[in-house]
């Protein structure tokens, strides 16, 4: 826990960002009647009858200093998604020397995903992009994203 405030308390580098990253499942629903308008005097009308539609994954890198948000929805949540999802973050930052991430311990978030997913040498260059700092088990509310889903 110190290890991941002490992060949040460091002045903004423009050399060395710091990100909170996570995914959040989402199921995808659809109306089964049309929604009444708005009229003057009257509230919309919605009926609590839905058609679901499947599920998505929607990942998440918040960049608490400034405010900068990457977000990718993905069918599911695998080792590739991730790893895919990273990929695409680090070229977001072109010019940086190092990327901190916070993120909780989720077996999909360790660099071990890139070699599932590229060559070793993308699969290496892309891990030394990042430095990982996990949150606490029971604790990933210590990650600024998860707040950034909770609005």
């Amino acid at each position: 826990m110190e290890n991941i405030l002490y992060l949040y308390a460091l002045p903004y580098d423009p050399k060395r960002p710091r990100i909170c990253v996570d995914e959040r499942p989402c199921q995808l629903i659809d109306d089964v009647l049309v929604p009444l308008p708005m009229e003057p005097g009257k509230p919309k009308r919605q009926d609590y009858h839905y058609k679901r539609n499947g599920v998505c994954t929607v990942f998440m890198a918040f960049e608490p200093l400034t405010g900068r948000r990457f977000v990718q929805v993905r069918k599911q949540r695998t080792k590739q998604d991730y790893a895919e999802f990273m990929c695409w973050v680090a070229a977001q930052y072109p010019n940086v020397e190092m990327i901190d991430v916070i993120q909780d311990n989720l077996n999909t978030h360790n660099p071990g995903s890139f070699y599932q997913a590229f060559a070793p040498q993308q699969a290496f260059a892309l891990a030394r992009r990042f430095q990982m700092h996990y949150t606490p088990t029971k604790a990933s509310w210590l990650n600024m994203v998860e707040i950034e889903f909770s609005v």
